[in-house]
């Protein structure tokens, strides 16, 4: 899913190992609005990053293929250490569920 600021567009490649995941309807991301999203991705950046700069990758929404615990109710923020995605680049990641409380999270 890409978010921006006037629009919210369905990645055109989704990935899942079970096809039986469990799955959330729009009504449950409502209150997800570019504020929200903002201090996830803030969050992200202070718990993984720290001093050093670090990029966005991504954010998704939706069932974790690692962390369960939210079932369909899991935000992953995922930055990476280098300005262009490559083979070079490290990546970290951090799971939320939909309240905000971190559930999971992989450092550089």
């Amino acid at each position: 899913m890409t978010i921006e600021p006037d629009t919210l567009t369905r990645s055109s490649f989704n990935f899942s190992f079970e096809a039986s995941a469990p799955r959330f309807g729009a009504g449950d991301i409502g209150f997800f609005d570019a504020q929200r999203i903002a201090a996830l991705q803030a969050e992200a950046m202070k718990r993984l990053a720290g001093p050093r700069t670090a990029y966005l990758e991504s954010v998704a929404i939706g069932a974790h293929p690692f962390v369960r615990k939210a079932g369909a109710h899991a935000i992953e923020v995922r930055l990476r250490d280098i300005p262009v995605d490559s083979v070079q680049a490290q990546y970290a990641w951090i799971v939320f569920d939909f309240n905000g409380r971190v559930l999971d999270s992989s450092t550089f």
